[in-house]
C-alpha cells in the first residue's frame, strides 16, 4: 500500500517563475555520442546547467552538484524538480519550467537569499521583536506553488487512476479527480466491484487511495511549506461513501504517524472531523461551501 515514491513521480509539481535564466546553453557540438539521448534525459541537463548558472548569478550559493529529475516521458518539455547540493553540504531545490525550447525558469522551494549589491547593500540583522511579520510575495509564491502541484495531480489523472487499480484491483474506475477551490479540497471518486455489504472493503480502498496521494502532503512538498496559506484537505468517495481527511490529517498519513484504524475515525462520516471539509466542518451535516468549482477531469 505504501508506494508513494511511483506515485510522486507520476504527478510532477511545476509553478510559475518569478525569475527567468537569460541564457540558453547548448548541448555539446561535433562530439560522438555512444547512443542517442531520451528528449527528456536532454532537458534535465540543460535545466541542470541553467539551474547552476542561475544559482551562481542571482545567489551567493555555492553549488557543488546540480540535479534535475527527468520530466515523464509522456511529456519530455513538462516541468521537473531540481536539486543542488552544496558546499556545506545543505541542499535547496527548485522547480523548473521550460518556457521555450532549451530555456528554463526556476522557482525556488527552499529559500534562496540573493547576495548583495551596491545598490542593495546587505542590511544588518536587527533583534526579534518576537513578532514575525509575513512575506507577501513568498506568501503568493508558496500559494502558487501549492495549486501548482495539485494541477499536475488532476493532470496525471491516467497514472494516478493506473496506481490507484493496481494497488485496488476492485476499483472499475476513476469517475473524478478535481479541486474545489473554495474549500481547498482535492476530490477524487471511485466505483468498484465490491459488494454493497463489503462496507470492510471500502474503508480499505478508501485508505488506500488517501496513502497514494499522501505523497503531496509528505515533507519538501509545497503544501508543506509554511509560507503557504493554502492548506488543501483530501476526499475520497467509494461507491458513494464519503471519507474526508483534513489537511492535519494527512500530514499524519504522509509522515507515517496515523494508522487506518484511527484515520477510519476520523474520516468517515462525511469528513465532520475535517477543516473546511465540503461535507461539513464541525457539527455533522453543516455545510460550508457547495461544490461545484474547481477542474474535473472524467474517466
Amino acid at each position: 500500500m505504501r508506494n508513494r515514491a511511483r506515485a510522486a513521480a507520476i504527478a510532477t509539481a511545476a509553478a510559475a517563475s518569478s525569475f527567468v535564466v537569460l541564457a540558453v546553453l547548448g548541448a555539446n557540438g561535433g562530439s560522438a555520442q555512444a547512443a542517442p539521448i531520451d528528449q527528456g534525459d536532454q532537458n534535465a541537463q540543460l535545466a541542470e546547467a541553467q539551474f547552476e548558472v542561475h544559482l551562481l548569478t542571482n545567489t551567493d550559493l555555492m553549488p557543488v552538484d546540480v540535479t534535475c529529475q527527468p520530466p515523464p516521458a509522456t511529456d519530455p518539455d513538462g516541468s521537473m524538480f531540481c536539486f543542488a547540493l552544496l558546499a556545506n553540504r545543505e541542499t535547496v531545490a527548485a522547480l523548473a519550467r521550460q518556457q521555450s525550447p532549451g530555456l528554463y525558469q526556476f522557482v525556488s522551494v527552499s529559500k534562496l537569499d540573493p547576495p548583495p549589491t551596491a545598490s542593495s547593500p546587505a542590511v544588518p540583522a536587527t533583534p526579534d521583536s518576537g513578532t514575525a511579520t509575513p512575506d507577501p510575495a513568498a506568501t503568493d509564491t508558496a500559494d502558487e506553488m501549492v495549486l501548482a502541484a495539485i494541477d499536475d495531480t488532476i493532470a496525471a489523472e491516467a497514472d494516478i487512476r493506473d496506481a490507484i487499480i493496481e494497488d485496488n484491483p476492485a476499483v472499475a474506475s476513476l469517475d473524478e479527480i478535481s479541486y474545489h477551490a473554495p474549500t481547498s479540497t482535492l476530490v477524487v471518486t471511485v466505483t468498484t466491484t465490491a459488494s454493497t455489504a463489503d462496507a470492510g472493503g471500502r474503508d480499505a480502498i478508501a485508505f488506500s487511495i488517501t496513502d497514494i496521494l499522501a505523497y503531496l502532503w509528505e515533507q519538501q512538498q509545497p503544501l508543506r511549506d509554511p509560507a503557504a496559506t493554502i492548506l488543501p484537505r483530501l476526499e475520497v468517495t467509494v461507491d458513494g461513501t464519503l471519507y474526508g481527511s483534513s489537511y492535519e490529517m494527512m500530514v499524519r498519513v504522509a509522515d507515517y504517524t496515523m494508522e487506518f484504524d484511527e484515520w477510519l475515525q476520523l474520516s468517515v462520516g462525511g469528513g465532520q472531523h475535517a477543516p473546511g471539509a465540503i461535507g461539513g466542518s464541525g457539527p455533522a451535516g453543516e455545510k460550508t461551501a457547495p461544490k461545484g468549482a474547481g477542474t474535473t477531469l472524467v474517466d
